[in-house]
């Protein structure tokens, strides 16, 4: 994996107490270097018990979004909050990627932690933002409620769960996908945009190895079968 991991929290409904668990104690296992929320994704990490540190943490966002009482007790605490016009051409989140993204070294990770519940347009613009050119430097994944989302150029292997359902998908354009370790293999496979040859395949060894050689791709991972943290090669 990247050198640090920075978690990106999105605004959205807060999920349901199961969903929560489980994120929670996924967060417990990282070494987090830095958290930034966007908008309203203040309180889903406080959903999550992430208490953000002051000098080190920030809010970031047209503030629309977040309770008042809560945005006050952040500004108590001594949390850096940098307020955006509701009249802007980014998104809350674009705003906390980019804030991330300032802070991190190459190589580190973006971990976007999101919801499905709630806008669908928000939803849909947060896997494309996540895997957009700017962010290329970085190892990026997202926690959509109990689904796991890889952005994936080059080479990595992530260690998962024999019997589990994953999927293999282009963005931004045709992607070439080596892909071993499941039950239907690609080997320098032109996947192109808006194809369905990747959904649904099985993982059959414990390590899957997927190298884009070529353009971008998602490797979506359903919850409860994935239950591991990826290992990244570059």
């Amino acid at each position: 994996m990247g050198t640090c991991t920075h978690v990106v929290f999105a605004g959205g409904p807060i999920p349901g107490v199961d969903t929560r668990s489980r994120l929670s104690a996924r967060l417990a296992a990282l070494d987090v270097a830095r958290v930034v929320a966007a908008d309203s994704g203040l309180e889903l990490a406080d959903a999550l018990g992430v208490d953000l540190v002051p000098g080190r943490d920030r809010v970031v966002g047209d503030m629309d979004s977040l309770a008042g009482p809560r945005l006050g007790a952040a500004l108590e605490s001594g949390i850096d909050v940098e307020r955006f016009p509701v009249d802007k051409d980014a998104t809350d989140l674009a705003l906390a990627l980019d804030d991330a993204a300032a802070a991190a070294g190459s190589g580190d990770r973006l971990l976007v932690i999101a919801t499905r519940s709630g806008r669908l347009d928000h939803m849909l613009a947060t896997v494309p933002l996540l895997a957009a050119a700017p962010y290329d430097d970085y190892e990026r994944d997202a926690w959509v409620d109990d689904d796991t989302l890889h952005v994936v150029r080059g080479l990595r292997r992530l260690t998962l769960q024999p019997g589990a359902t994953m999927s293999v998908l282009p963005i931004h354009g045709d992607a070439v996908v080596t892909l071993r370790g499941v039950r239907w293999e690609l080997r320098s496979q032109r996947l192109s945009a808006g194809t369905s040859l990747g959904v649904s395949n099985v993982v059959e060894q414990p390590r899957v190895t997927i190298d884009v050689v070529e353009g971008t791709a998602l490797v979506v991972v359903p919850r409860p079968e994935h239950d591991e943290e990826p290992e990244d090669v570059r």
